[in-house]
């Protein structure tokens, strides 16, 4: 689901010194593999330690769940991409979950952010890759989780690079889906049918946005508590300017 090979790994990770040879049989693979690799492997790809030495789930561990922004706000500011590096944000929401309003402004849907790192995108003829990272994932509720998926969205606009951003609904998504399953499964197994415009940012273009007056009123809360200040301290845009001037 990452597109690697065997023998890819020598090239991959050049550090352990490795021969295709090495994986060419069961005994000779377990003989190649080290916990120094593994700990290599698992930070590399965001992989559970435990899960690649004990098979013991989840596969992959969430980076965070609830509405702890800060340490989302931290990865991101600090993420620094290089030149052959490509990221897409999927924005996956339970297929079911109802947007609007509920009448308790909250539901049992799962709402998840999940990252893709391609790495050698620059045409070269380096290895080509993806790496997937479960950032976040939460109970869609009206306002608060709004608040966390517009956040995140705005933090990525501001990114080093243009960070594409694509709506997935995935049938039966939960916390669990990534105790059993890896993040490139789900983020590639659901077509892109939405985009975060159409129902987070409610920006005035979009058929499917709803109820623009409690967008404007959440983006004027969000300056009035001095949300985008940092945002702004961030490298200039026209998507920022915009929002300095209204």
């Amino acid at each position: 689901m990452h597109g690697i090979s065997v023998s890819d790994i020598p090239v991959l990770f050049p550090e352990f010194g490795f021969k295709i040879s090495n994986f060419n049989t069961l005994d000779s693979t377990v003989d190649a593999i080290t916990p120094e690799f593994l700990d290599k492997l698992s930070t590399h790809f965001f992989l559970n330690h435990k899960w690649l030495k004990t098979g013991d789930r989840p596969i992959q561990e969430i980076f965070k769940l609830g509405y702890d922004f800060e340490a989302i706000y931290e990865f991101i500011v600090n993420f620094q991409p290089t030149e052959d590096m490509f990221v897409i944000a999927y924005f996956v929401a339970e297929k079911g979950i109802k947007f609007v309003p509920a009448y308790d402004h909250g539901s049992n849907e799962t709402v998840a952010i999940i990252i893709e790192i391609i790495h050698g995108d620059d045409g070269g003829a380096g290895l080509k890759y993806s790496r997937f990272l479960p950032l976040y994932s939460g109970y869609w509720h009206y306002y608060k989780t709004r608040m966390m998926i517009k956040s995140i969205s705005l933090l990525l606009f501001q990114d080093q690079k243009l960070i594409p951003q694509k709506g997935l609904f995935s049938k039966g998504l939960s916390h669990e889906s990534f105790r059993n399953e890896f993040a490139s499964k789900i983020a590639r197994s659901n077509t892109w049918d939405w985009h975060p415009d159409d129902y987070i940012f409610c920006n005035g273009q979009s058929l499917q946005e709803k109820d623009a007056i409690d967008a404007r009123r959440m983006h004027d809360y969000l300056k009035e508590i001095k949300f985008y200040n940092k945002i702004i301290q961030m490298e200039k845009s026209s998507f920022i300017d915009k929002i300095e001037s209204e």
